[in-house]
């Protein structure tokens, strides 16, 4: 994470509080494991992610899905 160009806002500027870098890997991991669990779902936006500490919150989000018959495998039925 700290490799990108925008972990100084990450990690607070000008006096400001940064997030928590833990928490939002957290979320990122968790965010994957969403997208990797539900192949119906083709693409997610979450813009922008926001917060100070521990106070995260993504202000907007879209996710986009296909319809189960357009999957390359087949889901298994409850």
């Amino acid at each position: 994470m700290r490799a990108l160009r925008a972990f100084p806002l990450i990690a607070g500027i000008r006096s400001q509080q940064g997030m928590d870098t833990d928490l939002l890997a957290d979320m990122l991991i968790r965010v994957a494991l969403l997208v990797t669990g539900f192949p119906v779902i083709r693409k997610m936006d979450l813009n922008p992610v926001k917060g100070h500490g521990a106070a995260l919150c993504c202000v907007d989000a879209r996710i986009t899905t296909c319809a189960p018959s357009h999957l390359p495998f087949r889901l298994a039925s409850a």
